[in-house]
């Protein structure tokens, strides 16, 4: 049996992005060329947008000024250094892993990550129109789904985490099926 632990999701997620090919990595980074242009702070009111009407109990997480998210555009900033750097992404391993714990401190539930995933999906989706090819969207997800288990790994009780699966299915399915991968909040 594989490892089910969220050290060993962990090293599987990274078995699977280190996989990932040259043209999925530029197909990526093609794609985030239009973020950019899009630009980082309408990107992040499309994404937040999206989210807080999804689930509007998150707002209290999110420092807003005058009804607007301070950490919205920095909250972009940090999937560009993803981008960047996803030819060597053991760069980018620990700053997830801190961002990680960070998260855990502000009250966060890890199901919380899967459900950030979903609207990112979807905001890419509406940003980059016809762009957004089912090559774009599985490389996103395999990215995301690289940085969501950094983050949560082993930062949440594991067994707290499995009673939360209650999906059929994974939301995103890259590899292995895993407990973290089909979390949604009760």
């Amino acid at each position: 049996l594989p490892d089910q632990s969220p050290v060993g999701e962990e090293i599987e997620s990274m078995k699977v992005i280190q996989q990932m090919t040259k043209v999925q990595i530029d197909t990526i980074k093609k794609s985030w060329q239009k973020v950019k242009a899009f630009g980082f702070d309408k990107t992040s009111e499309v994404v937040f947008q999206i989210l807080f009407s999804r689930a509007p109990h998150l707002k209290e997480f999110f420092q807003l000024r005058g009804g607007k998210n301070m950490q919205g555009s920095k909250t972009i900033h940090v999937f560009g250094r993803v981008v960047e750097n996803l030819d060597s992404l053991q760069i980018v391993q620990q700053y997830f892993k801190k961002l990680g714990q960070d998260h855990v401190k502000y009250g966060l539930k890890p199901q919380y990550f899967d459900l950030f995933g979903e609207v990112l999906i979807q905001s890419l989706r509406h940003i980059i129109k016809e762009d957004f090819t089912e090559e774009v969207e599985h490389g996103w997800k395999i990215a995301y789904t690289f940085i969501r288990d950094l983050m949560v790994g082993d930062n949440y009780d594991h067994d707290q985490i499995c009673e939360l699966c209650q999906r059929p299915s994974p939301i995103f399915l890259v590899g292995q099926d895993n407990a973290i991968m089909r979390m949604q909040e009760k």
